[in-house]
């Protein structure tokens, strides 16, 4: 049946169309009799499957005949092998018997034997007794003997001995005699000669003394001829060591005036120095000494503006010159990123929106470097603030998508267990390029549920040509059959598709068609309107009734959001956060603004906020974004070490609370996101982090000539400000450390004596003579100061009073940040050198902030907060300007009455009410 279906070619129809069967012979039959052959081909294949079932049944009767007799063989062997264990079993018993009398006689025998052997064993010690008795008796006659003959040889020697020692007395007498004779020769013959020796010694010692009497005269004049030749010398080296003195004072004191004169220009310089950056944010603050505020532009009035096609070898200084030829000072612009897109540069400068309009329309094609630069104008964005992501294009941009043409089968099978196999076996396999939907064909309403078999597998997603006889071999069933399917003709339906949306305005050339799989087409076109694209969106809703005429598929049309922003955060920060997250995007779907969250394979989450109305999308979207940005902790949750370790105080962090932690090297802080409990659980676990990193010792290299500057004043500095159990100088080692305890305050202030320690040595300095002489009292502790630091007006501050003072700032917000000396009556401000050598970047960060707030609510009718709530923008008020409107929340502000925008009369009425006079 296979091979005739296989082999069926068809024709092509030109008035003569047949079908033919090469796979058996027989007569060509033509299209008028093709149903009929059809019919009996089934019949005759549905008797032939009734004669293999029935051939199976019997197969099946045999192979249950043949099992009862393989049982019945089965039983009779296992009888027979039980009545040979029981004749085994028999016979095992009769041998245990056997061999339990053999034991017994064997034991018997073995004790008669032993008893034997013990009477012999005994009579043989006997006889060794007497034997051995005989032997002593026979040692002991013996040595009596020896003895004896012992005794004998004793006394014939001591006889011997008696007679030797009276010779030996006698020849020790004529001996003595003979010495002594000697001995009175030699002793008269010594007298004569001692008596002849005394006469020479004298004569010896008067010639002595006559010749030291002569030396000591030489010896006399000598020395007082040596004595004139060094006084004379003395008083020659005196001299000159006095005149080098008197030069080395003179050089030393030029080059302290040199010292005290560069000094004076730094401290001038330094006090001159002015200081830009973006606070809260978004403002763009100029700061100058003590952090006072110089200029301000707040959020609401900055924007950014880029400078495109800028040459490869253009440096910054050259970039920032095209601002300060069209008249600005460096207070009214930032220069925030320069990169390289291809062969230019792209510079990114912050700076009022009004001015930069201005410039933008100044530099328009301006030529620089022999090229043409272009600029553009954007908005404030903060850092942590979302990104507009619907571009015009695409807030203008209708999708359409829709199922490909198929077919549908339905194949039928003996039981559900075959068909579950089957739907594993056939879903996904390929043919003709489509993707088989293998399912169960499971109850549908209507006229179909009758015909309805459960062990039937659903088909879809075939190829409309395809015919059920085809798909019998595939399916492995005679029971296909072919039901309502998505068919319809794919060219009719894209002309119709495209004719529909030129028809509401669709932009020439913008109609686009691609495949997203085997499956599913999509189309896209783009509108010059928002209300065109809805329009169109609208007649393809209505237009979806061509699916129920068989005409075309059923129509999937995306309208874009008219307002999308957008941040990307990773996916460990999104699982902290997740429960903040799901209650900022429940039940807002449907609204005319909500959140949308998108994760991503890569590890990225997307965070979308959009909506059809800006107003209320700005109070969503700053939510949105003070999430991203979490909670920035201060200095006490700090230490240097966490920019080099923060993956692995992330991983402990996490696994003990559950909050995500992020390093902002911005302002050397940590970021800590989740729920309230677990960052208050973060906070306290940073915390022991940070004083156990204060008790671990740190070494931090100093050079060879610098030890001078630690040992005369340095190492004392330390040890009053840290302690002397915290502060070691180690000198022995080949590279000198100063190896010390504490967080970063310590690191800060040894960083600070180290380069205070190269400058003395590169100028030849002794601090210790320096500070010996300078009586300067302290206006702070009204002491002699201690280890001074000079301010820029001249007056001098132990070096702990003013760390101290610049410390306690941030609570007592008094700035700017003045010398106190003249009896508090000076005034005048700290250079922000000074303050950054004092403090570290964590803490001078959050002293800027502070200084920043102070200034904001210092001024409440020059800068005022937006007026949504959790927004932190700033606007100023006497610009001029009708309305703000804010950046972030994109609200807007009358100027008059600071209060939400309103119309002209509103705003007069709502002004006599706030002030009747």
């Amino acid at each position: 049946m296979n091979d005739v279906n296989r082999h069926r070619v068809r024709q092509p129809t030109d008035g003569s169309t047949q079908e033919k069967n090469v796979g058996q012979p027989g007569p060509v039959v033509d299209q008028a009799d093709g149903r009929g052959s059809d019919e009996e081909r089934r019949r005759l294949e549905l008797e032939r499957y009734r004669e293999e079932r029935e051939r199976e049944r019997r197969r099946l009767e045999r192979d249950a005949k043949r099992k009862e007799l393989e049982k019945e063989q089965q039983r009779l062997e296992r009888e027979r092998r039980q009545k040979e264990e029981l004749e085994n079993e028999r016979r095992r018993a009769e041998e245990a018997e056997m061999r339990l009398k053999l034991e017994v006689e064997t034991q018997k025998k073995e004790a008669a034997w032993l008893r034997e052997k013990e009477r012999r064993r005994t009579e043989e010690a006997e006889l060794e007794r007497q034997r051995k008795r005989r032997e002593w008796e026979e040692a002991e006659r013996k040595r009596q003997e020896e003895v004896a003959a012992v005794e004998r040889r004793r006394q014939e020697e001591a006889e011997r001995r008696r007679q030797e020692e009276a010779e030996r007395r006698r020849q020790e007498e004529a001996e003595r005699r003979r010495q002594e004779e000697e001995r009175r020769r030699q002793e008269e013959e010594r007298r004569r000669r001692e008596e002849e020796r005394r006469r020479q010694e004298e004569e010896r010692q008067r010639r002595e003394e006559e010749e030291r009497k002569r030396l000591e005269e030489e010896q006399r004049r000598e020395r007082e001829r040596l004595e004139r030749q060094r006084a004379e010398r003395e008083a020659q080296r005196l001299a000159a060591i006095e005149k080098r003195r008197r030069e080395e004072q003179e050089a030393l004191q030029k080059k302290m005036e040199e010292i005290k004169y560069r000094e004076e220009r730094k401290r001038k310089a330094e006090a001159k120095v002015t200081r830009q950056l973006i606070v809260h944010g978004s403002n763009l603050v100029t700061l100058g000494a003590g952090l006072e505020v110089k200029r301000v532009i707040p959020g609401f009035d900055l924007c950014s503006i880029t400078i495109r096609e800028l040459p490869l070898n253009a440096n910054r200084s050259e970039i920032t010159n095209i601002f300060r030829e069209q008249g600005m000072d460096d207070t009214m612009f930032q220069f925030v990123s320069c990169r390289t897109e291809g062969n230019t540069q792209v510079a990114k400068f912050l700076l009022r929106a009004e001015e930069a309009q201005a410039i933008a329309i100044g530099l328009e094609d301006l030529e620089f470097h022999d090229s043409f630069i272009k600029l553009e104008v954007g908005g404030n964005a903060s850092w942590g603030s979302m990104t507009v992501s619907s571009q015009t294009d695409q807030a203008r941009t209708l999708t359409i998508i829709w199922n490909t043409p198929s077919a549908t089968m339905i194949a039928t099978y003996d039981t559900v267990d075959e068909a579950m196999l089957k739907v594993k076996e056939h879903h996904g396999k390929t043919i003709n390029g489509r993707k088989i939907n293998a399912t169960m064909n499971t109850r549908r309403g209507g006229r179909a549920a009758k015909q309805r078999v459960e062990a039937s597998v659903r088909l879809a997603n075939l190829d409309p040509e395809i015919e059920p006889i085809e798909m019998t071999a595939l399916a492995g069933t005679p029971l296909v059959r072919a039901i309502k399917s998505n068919v319809y003709d794919l060219e009719w339906f894209l002309s119709w598709l495209k004719e529909a949306l030129e028809g509401e305005g669709c932009i020439d050339g913008s109609f686009e068609t691609t495949k997203i799989d085997g499956n599913r087409m999509k189309a896209v076109a783009k509108f010059t309107s928002r209300d065109a694209l809805e329009k169109a969106a609208t007649t393809l809703e209505r237009g979806k009734h061509i699916s129920f005429t068989g005409q075309g598929p059923s129509l999937r049309v995306i309208v874009p959001t008219e307002h999308r922003y957008t941040i990307t955060i990773s996916k460990l920060q999104y699982r902290a956060q997740k429960a903040q997250w799901d209650a900022m995007a429940e039940g807002r779907r449907g609204r005319k603004a909500f959140v949308r969250v998108n994760e991503r394979r890569n590890g990225q989450v997307l965070i979308n906020v959009e909506g059809s109305d800006q107003q209320e999308m700005g109070p969503l979207k700053v939510r949105v974004e003070g999430l991203v940005v979490g909670e920035r902790l201060d200095a006490e949750h700090w230490h240097s070490s966490f920019l080099h370790s923060e993956k692995t105080l992330r991983e402990k962090v996490s696994a003990e609370t559950g909050a995500f932690l992020s390093v902002d090297r911005r302002f050397h802080a940590l970021r800590v996101f989740g729920g309230s409990n677990d960052v208050a659980a973060a906070k306290d676990c940073i915390r022991e982090e940070v004083q156990k990193l204060a008790l671990k010792e740190y070494e931090i290299p100093i050079a060879r000539q610098s030890v001078r500057f630690f040992v005369a004043t340095g190492l004392q500095i330390l040890n009053d400000a840290l302690g002397e159990d915290n502060v070691t100088l180690d000198v022995a080692s080949q590279a000198c450390k100063l190896k010390l305890r504490g967080g970063d305050d310590a690191l800060q202030h040894a960083r600070k004596l180290v380069e205070e320690a190269i400058t003395a040595a590169a100028d030849g300095i002794v601090p210790a003579d320096e500070n010996s002489e300078d009586d300067a009292i302290c206006p702070i502790c009204y002491d002699t100061a201690s280890h001074p630091e000079v301010l820029g007006c001249g007056h001098s501050c132990c070096e702990l009073c003013l760390r101290h003072y610049l410390t306690s700032a941030a609570t007592s917000k008094k700035f700017p940040l003045v010398c106190m000396g003249d009896e508090a009556a000076c005034n005048t401000p700290i250079s922000i050198p000074i303050i950054q050598r004092y403090l570290t970047k964590q803490r001078l960060n959050h002293l800027i902030d502070v200084a920043f707030s102070s200034h904001i609510q210092s001024n409440p009718q020059k800068f005022k907060y937006c007026t949504t709530p959790d927004c932190t923008q700033i606007y100023q008020c006497d610009t001029g300007k009708q309305f703000h409107k804010c950046p972030s929340c994109f609200s807007e502000i009358c100027s008059s009455c600071n209060q939400e925008a309103h119309e002209v009369k509103q705003r007069q009425e709502m002004s006599i009410v706030q002030h009747p006079d």
